[in-house]
Order: C-alpha cells, then structure tokens, then sequence
C-alpha cells in the first residue's frame, strides 16, 4: 500500500476509520460498541495481508486492559 496514514494512538486510528478515512486493524473489544451501535463494520479479508516481526514487552505492573487483552491473545496463539 503507498497510500498510508501514521497515527501515534489507537483512538485516532479509529476516529480516522469511523471518519470514513479508510481502514484498519484493530482490538475488536476497543471497536465493539461502535460495531453494535452500526458505526462500523467488520470486512472478511479474503487474502492474508502478510506477516511482520514485532517485538513486544510488558511489565507485571501495568495493569491496563489493552495490555491485558494483549498478553492472553499472546498466550492463545503460545508465542512465549
């Protein structure tokens, strides 16, 4: 894709998508209100877009649940 905006927060990223400025791949508990409410839906993606590396760390004391949200979708998938 050569047409791309950067972002610095999730919540832009939405508000940007909501805006109707495209799309993006993001948290579905973040989305799930806007989703129930009909702001946004959800596109089956027929092809894989393709695969990164990331590299993640947490520590044990930041409770916040995106953190969370990220550290059990890590553990389902057994990334260690």
């Amino acid at each position: 894709m050569n047409n791309r905006v950067i972002v610095d927060d999730m919540a832009t990223q939405i508000d940007l998508i909501k805006s109707g400025c495209g799309f993006g791949i993001v948290p579905l508990f973040s989305i799930r209100e806007l989703l129930n409410n009909n702001e946004l839906k959800l596109a089956n993606i027929e092809n894989e877009i393709g695969y990164e590396m990331i590299w993640t760390g947490w520590t044990e004391d930041n409770k916040s649940r995106h953190v969370k949200w990220w550290v059990e979708v890590l553990k389902e998938i057994c990334i260690h």
